[in-house]
């Protein structure tokens, strides 16, 4: 049986500029499974409040997908250290890390 919520998250991914039958949207669409819909706005909300844009967060989304599937409390340790200790820009973070999810 399908989850019902599967077509609003496809119709999610597809809005959020993701081409179907690419890797991405996949892995997206997965990551977006996994965990409910206030979890992913509040992890989202998390990146935003480090001073990403919602074109950076898209774009950070395409380069590792899975990234979202951080726990919450890993993705603020990792978003202070890159902002306070390594000081980098948070429009920087996705360009000088392999992954934001460490």
């Amino acid at each position: 049986m399908v989850k019902v919520d599967l077509f609003d998250e496809v119709r999610e991914v597809k809005y959020m500029g993701f081409k179907p039958f690419r890797y991405a949207f996949l892995y997206v669409l997965l990551a977006m499974s996994k965990m409910s819909r206030r979890d992913w706005e509040s992890k989202k909300k998390l990146l935003m409040s480090f001073g990403w844009s919602e074109q950076e967060f898209l774009l950070a989304l395409r380069k590792q997908p899975l990234f979202m599937l951080t726990s919450k409390k890993k993705m603020q340790e990792l978003m202070e250290f890159y902002v306070t200790k390594a000081r980098l820009e948070p429009s920087d973070i996705d360009k000088y890390t392999e992954s934001s999810s460490g």
